[in-house]
Formats: structure tokens, sequence, C-alpha cells
């Protein structure tokens, strides 16, 4: 779970294998795009997002604002009732977004307060009861006429999508996923584009250039450029470099750099992540 109030403004979308749940307790201008659905808010909301959904959410100006972000898989759920996510969102679908008001935001922001104490010292089953305390209080505050289906999408282009994140080392383009699918490349292409607002060659891109975040960003196993050039499926180092470069601004190298400073801020002041 994490705990954010700084100036935000995500310029990329991203995708991973869990479950998202991303609160906003503040009525705050903000466009969110989820599988190439776009749409712009102005009210505190909850947005759940499937695994291997396309998302970004961030405020239409760079303004400091307050949101929580929670991840969670499988695993949570096969311990607790399903009802505590809504139907649409595990129907097959994409996302869905709950608007809420001002006193639902307000009660749901103080049911994660103990939380995002930064002096509390929590166990991950602890975290995930308090999890689970605020989706019940969710689903049972925000009634069906206040949430809305996003990102939906054929369930083959799920597959895709989980397909092409699981195999991301290997050597992918169109044509291969379309035989491991059993379609032809153009409906391929077209059901992709039609789903997730953007083309395979982006996705591979995105998701080989999200994992490589990643891996920079580890304090514990720091692999070399090299190996994880290799691991995130670009054909060398090289090559590797100059897109990373292209990406971000910096080198993979300086990436590294940044991104361990900036943990080590985390830890040694309050404010940073809850643990």
């Amino acid at each position: 779970m994490e705990y954010m109030t700084d100036p935000h403004k995500m310029r990329h979308w991203h995708v991973h294998p869990q479950y998202e749940m991303y609160f906003c307790p503040q009525g705050i201008s903000q466009c969110s795009l989820v599988n190439g659905q776009e749409f712009v808010y102005d009210y505190p909301c909850v947005i759940l997002s499937a695994p291997y959904s396309i998302h970004s959410m961030s405020p239409t100006d760079e303004v400091a604002f307050e949101r929580i972000v929670a991840y969670f898989g499988e695993r949570t759920l096969g311990a607790v009732d399903k009802r505590l996510l809504p139907e649409e969102l595990l129907s097959h679908k994409m996302g869905v977004m709950l608007r809420l008001t001002p006193s639902d935001a307000s009660v749901l922001r103080r049911t994660l307060s103990p939380a995002l104490e930064t002096s509390a010292v929590l166990s991950e089953a602890e975290r995930e009861l308090y999890l689970l305390l605020f989706l019940h209080k969710l689903m049972a505050r925000v009634p069906q006429e206040r949430r809305m289906s996003i990102g939906t999408s054929d369930y083959y282009i799920q597959s895709v999508l989980r397909y092409i994140y699981e195999h991301i080392a290997e050597p992918m383009d169109s044509d291969c996923i379309a035989s491991a699918f059993a379609v032809s490349r153009s409906k391929l292409d077209r059901d992709f584009r039609k789903c997730t607002g953007g083309t395979v060659h982006e996705f591979i891109n995105a998701c080989r250039l999200n994992h490589a975040k990643i891996m920079l960003s580890e304090p514990s196993r720091e692999k070399s450029i090299a190996r994880i050039a290799s691991d995130c499926g670009f054909v060398s180092e090289t090559y590797f470099f100059a897109f990373f470069k292209k990406q971000t601004g910096m080198s993979p190298k300086e990436y590294r750099c940044t991104a361990h400073a900036r943990q080590t801020s985390s830890e040694e002041k309050p404010g940073g992540c809850c643990p």
C-alpha cells in the first residue's frame, strides 16, 4: 500500500499482474486512461483495475494531492468473500470507477488512517485486513448507480495482455502472438487497438520499459545493465541504453541511482510510502 501527497502527473500508462485500488479522497480535476478509454472527472473516487489492464491516473495539472494505491492478488481474494469486489471487475472486465460523495471519502479515508501512519509497523496480514475493511465499506456505501465499468475488452485481448507480460524476455511481435492465439495478424492488430487504444508493438515496448524500471529500482538485487536488458527482451545492451534514454531522459545507470536515492530519502523522512 502506498500513500502519496506529492505533485504528480503520470505521463505513461502501466500494467501489472495484480489488481489495483486507486483512492483519491479529494475532488480535484483528474484524467484517467484504462485500456484506451480516457475520461476526465473532478470528484473523489476509487478506481479498481483488473490484472493486466493498461491504465494511468493523474491530475490534469501537476499539483500536490492525496492518493492511496494498493495492489492485491488472487491469494488475497481467495481468503475472503469475493463480494468485496464489484461483479463487473471480476467478470473479465478491466476496471470499475466508484464515484464518492465527500462523506464517503471522509469515512473511507479514516478507515485507512491507522495503516498510513508513518510510525506504523504492520505485518502483511494486518495491511490486508485494512484493505479488506476498506473494500467492505466501499461496497456498502457506493450504490450501483455510482459505479461505472471502464476499459472493458474482449476476453481474448485480456489474455493477450497477460501473455505479453509473462513472456516479455522472449522475442515477440504481432505475428507470433497472433499465431499463439489462433487469429490473423490483422484481426489481432484491429482488436488490440480497439480495446487498448494502442498497438501491440507499443504495448510490448511499454512492458519492457516498466520491467526495466522495476529491476533498476530493486535495492537488494543489483543485476548488471546487460542482464536487465536481456531479461526484459531487448536485443542488445546498446539498444536498451538508447531506448531507455529516449523514453526517460536518463541512462539506466542514472535512473538506478535516482531511484535508490529516492528510496533512501523516503526511509529517512516522514511522509514516504507506508511499510
